[in-house]
C-alpha cells in the first residue's frame, strides 16, 4: 500500500514544455523508496523541479517525502526563487525535526527566454549540462535541507543553450558506477550530444540507470542499494 501510494505521488513529467523537452525515472531499492523528484509548469515558458534523497530508507524516508512534496508545491505558488524555496523547505524540515532526517536537492527554475538555469544544490551530487563535448557541472553551494538551523541558501545560474543537455540525479545513481565498470563521467561523456544529432532526456535517464543497474556500489560494501533517480532535460 505504502509502495502503491508513493507511486501516485510521483508527478506526470510532460515530454515537452516550451523550449524544452524532460524525462524522469525513478527506481526504489525496496518496495518504497527515499527519493523524490517534482515538476511545477507555474506559468508560460518557467518550470519549477526539485530532486532530493532523504537521509533514510523505508517508510519513515517516504513519509518525509510526502510532507516535502506538498510544501514544496505550497511555497511555489508563493515563489519561483529556488533560493525561496530552499530556504522555506529547510526551516521546515528542521523546525520538525531537528536536523534528523535531512534531506540533499536540487531546487531548479528554468526559464526559455532567454534559456536560463537557476538553481540551489543543497548537499546534493552535482547536476550536469552536456554540451557540444563538454561538461559543465552544478556542484553543492548550500547544506542539507534540514540539517541546520541558520542555513543560508543562496540562487546560482547557468546560460543555457539550444542543444544543451542536463541531468539532475541521485547518489543511487552516482555510487552504484563507483565501483562499476563505467564510472559517471565516462558514463556522461558518451552521452554528450554529437555534433550532428541530438540525443533524447529519456535515452539519457534510460542508460544512466542501465550504468548504474551494471555498477556494484561503493567499494567493500556487500549488498548495498539504493534508491536511483534521473530527472533530465534537453533545450530546444
Amino acid at each position: 500500500m505504502a509502495a502503491e501510494i508513493q507511486r501516485s505521488l510521483l508527478p506526470d513529467v510532460p515530454h515537452a514544455t516550451p523550449g524544452f523537452r524532460w524525462a524522469a525515472r525513478m527506481v526504489p531499492a525496496g518496495r518504497v523508496g527515499g527519493d523524490l523528484y517534482d515538476f511545477l509548469q507555474p506559468r508560460q515558458g518557467v518550470v519549477l523541479a526539485v530532486v532530493g534523497d532523504v537521509s533514510g530508507k523505508g517508510i519513515p524516508a517516504a513519509l518525509i517525502l510526502s510532507s516535502l512534496k506538498a510544501l514544496f508545491r505550497t511555497i511555489a505558488r508563493e515563489t519561483r526563487d529556488p533560493a525561496s524555496i530552499a530556504q522555506r523547505l529547510s526551516d521546515a524540515l528542521f523546525e520538525a525535526h531537528q536536523g534528523v532526517p535531512y534531506v540533499t536537492a536540487i531546487v531548479a527554475r528554468l526559464e526559455n527566454d532567454p534559456p536560463r538555469l537557476d538553481y540551489v544544490n543543497a548537499g546534493h551530487p552535482p547536476g550536469h549540462i552536456l554540451r557540444d563535448g563538454t561538461m559543465l557541472t552544478f556542484e553543492p553551494n548550500a547544506p542539507p535541507l534540514g540539517l541546520l538551523p541558520d542555513a543560508r541558501f543562496v540562487t546560482a545560474s547557468i546560460a543555457l543553450a539550444r542543444g544543451d543537455l542536463g541531468v539532475l540525479l541521485t547518489d543511487g545513481v552516482s555510487e552504484a558506477l563507483e565501483s562499476g565498470p563505467v564510472t559517471l563521467s565516462q558514463a556522461l561523456s558518451t552521452l554528450r550530444p554529437p555534433p550532428t544529432a541530438e540525443r533524447s532526456p529519456e535515452e539519457i535517464c534510460d542508460a544512466l540507470l542501465r550504468a548504474a543497474a551494471a555498477g556494484g556500489g561503493p567499494v567493500g560494501i556487500e549488498g548495498w542499494q539504493d534508491d536511483r533517480t534521473v530527472l533530465a532535460f534537453a533545450v530546444d
